[in-house]
């Protein structure tokens, strides 16, 4: 689970450096919110 947060942290600080230049707050929570998604997905499934 720690693993997942600082993940999550890392995607943040990264998301929110490549959309510095748009001020759009609520495109900015949904790609994190999809991202994040993403990774509990593949964290869950067995490889």
């Amino acid at each position: 689970m720690k693993l997942l947060i600082e993940a999550s942290e890392h995607l943040w600080l990264y998301t929110v450096k490549e959309k510095k230049s748009s001020s759009s707050k609520e495109s900015l929570g949904k790609t994190l919110t999809t991202q994040i998604e993403k990774l509990c997905e593949s964290m869950a499934s067995p490889r």
